[in-house]
C-alpha cells in the first residue's frame, strides 16, 4: 500500500498557513514508518533513513527516522521504499528487491 505513486505530501512538509508540519505530511510519515517497520526483520529493527541529511546511508531505529523525517524531510526523488538503500528509479536495473520478492541471483 505504501508504494503508491502519489507522493506529493512527501515534499509538502510545512503547512504554508501555519508554518508547522502539515497533518497530511505527519500522517504520511507515520504510514511510511508503519510500512517499513513491518518489513524489517525483528532482530535488526533498523532500516535506512531517507531523510535529507542521511540519504539512505545510515541504519536507524524507527523512532529516530520518524524524528529525522519530521524535522528534516525526505531526500529528493524518494518515491518507493527499498530495504537496500536504493530509492525507486525509472530504471530498475541493478536494484535488488526484498528477499521474498528477489528474483535475482
Amino acid at each position: 500500500m505504501w508504494n503508491n505513486p502519489s507522493r506529493e505530501w512527501m515534499y509538502n512538509r510545512i503547512d504554508p498557513y501555519t508554518s508547522y508540519v502539515s497533518g497530511e505530511y505527519l500522517a504520511g510519515v507515520e504510514q511510511f514508518i508503519d510500512f517499513t517497520s513491518s518489513h524489517v526483520e525483528v532482530r535488526k529493527s533498523r532500516f535506512y533513513c531517507p531523510c535529507v541529511v542521511c540519504q539512505n546511508s545510515k541504519r536507524m531505529k524507527a523512532a529516530t527516522i520518524l524524528s529525522h523525517l519530521l524535522s528534516k524531510g525526505f531526500m529528493a526523488n524518494y518515491y518507493v521504499w527499498c530495504w537496500c538503500r536504493i530509492p525507486h528509479q525509472k530504471s530498475e536495473t541493478n536494484q535488488r528487491l526484498p528477499h521474498s520478492q528477489d528474483k535475482g541471483p
